[in-house]
């Protein structure tokens, strides 16, 4: 039984919305950048958007669940097979490619 998710944020509180797409945007982008969750180093350090108790969010995301592909493959590789192909632009996928505007 396949369970579909997506993510909802509160039309009133624009500020977590912005957060949790940056966050999303940065597990895109690690996965572009073929940055594992044990290279997080190399996400963009000192991101100040929200303040600087954040800014190291891009890395703190990436070292606690991966990038795309990482958490791709725990989840829904078993359903939806990505031809063992690292990058998500290569793939066949039912949803389409992810491609982050951070680049």
């Amino acid at each position: 039984n396949f369970k579909a998710f997506s993510l909802v944020t509160r039309e009133d509180d624009p500020q977590w919305s912005d957060f949790v797409n940056w966050i999303v945007e940065s597990i895109f982008y690690a996965e572009e950048r073929h940055i594992s969750k044990f290279e997080y180093v190399g996400m963009p350090r000192k991101v100040l958007l929200f303040g600087p108790e954040f800014g190291r969010m891009m890395q703190t995301a990436i070292k606690a669940v991966g990038n795309y592909g990482e958490m791709y493959a725990r989840s829904v590789e078993k359903v939806f097979p990505r031809n063992n192909t690292r990058n998500m632009q290569n793939t066949v996928a039912p949803f389409g490619p992810q491609i982050s505007p951070l680049i």
